[in-house]
């Protein structure tokens, strides 16, 4: 009675086993309980039975351009941008922009704040700035000749400094203007190289 009691236990475990594992044989036999054959219920007849093949996915579309360069875009993009703007600046810094339209602008302008016509090197400047302080310097060790305007003081120089900022958006100081054209300080000592100063 107790033999077939146990019996009738284990069958309704296996019973709710195999809900939940699918491959749990309905009966299992009373020397599989008692050891015998023990393994074979800690999942060793698991893989006994082949699991259906999943069904085919539908074909995808190819990809397009958009699509291929994407990974190349996730990868290289932030790269790509930095060298980018790297490059904008070296073009805009090395790239002379013109200020004054004629050579008789430029004479006139150096006429109404005092200086010689045949001055090459316009610094428009202030007085509390280091980088023209910097400047200043450079060009007096060197015995370059050349006009401080000071923008604060000086209402030429402020109106030509407003006029340098429509054209090129940047309200940094020193300007410096090398002939009829804006220069940065790189170009312009580059310029004095050439010409042995």
């Amino acid at each position: 009675m107790g033999s077939t009691l146990f019996l009738k236990e284990q069958i309704a475990l296996n019973e709710l086993l195999r809900k939940f594992f699918f491959n749990f044989p309905s009966k299992v036999s009373h020397s599989a309980w008692r050891g015998d054959s023990y393994w074979w219920m800690m999942g060793a007849n698991m893989t006994a039975r082949k699991s259906p093949l999943p069904p085919r996915l539908p074909s995808r579309a190819p990809k397009t351009a958009l699509q291929n360069i994407r990974p190349i875009l996730l990868r290289f993009g932030p790269w790509m941008a930095i060298a980018l703007a790297i490059g904008i600046y070296a073009v805009r810094s090395f790239t002379p922009i013109e200020v004054f339209a004629t050579e008789g602008a430029r004479r006139e302008f150096l006429e109404r704040v005092g200086a010689a016509p045949s001055t090459r090197i316009i610094a428009l400047v202030t007085e509390w700035c280091p980088a023209c302080k910097s400047l200043e310097q450079n060009l007096r060790s060197n015995g370059v000749d050349f006009v401080k305007i000071d923008i604060e003081s000086n209402n030429d120089g402020r109106k030509l400094f407003h006029d340098v900022y429509d054209l090129t958006g940047s309200n940094s100081i020193p300007k410096v203007i090398l002939d009829r054209n804006l220069v940065s300080q790189g170009r312009l000592y580059m310029e004095l190289s050439k010409e042995g100063l």
